[in-house]
């Protein structure tokens, strides 16, 4: 068996890349799911920063066209 160190140390890299590359793929997956709640995040404070129910506008113009443009947009 000359050949059974190099086998042995083959099949060692192996696992070692094995491992290495579940370890990153893994990393990979943990950024893309913190660049989504971020994403998410900045998404639900624009909401919050700029949408006005047409309930809380005093004026009953700017009311009824925010009412209009709310029905329009939902078709």
């Amino acid at each position: 068996r000359p050949y059974g160190f190099q086998l042995e140390t083959r099949r060692r890299l192996n696992t070692i890349e094995r491992i290495r590359e579940r370890r990153q793929s893994r990393e990979h997956v943990d950024q893309e799911q913190q660049q989504q709640q971020q994403q998410q995040q900045q998404q639900q404070k624009l909401e919050n920063e700029y949408t006005i129910k047409p309930e809380e506008v005093v004026d009953p113009i700017v009311r009824r066209a925010l009412e209009r443009f709310d029905e329009r947009s939902r078709k």
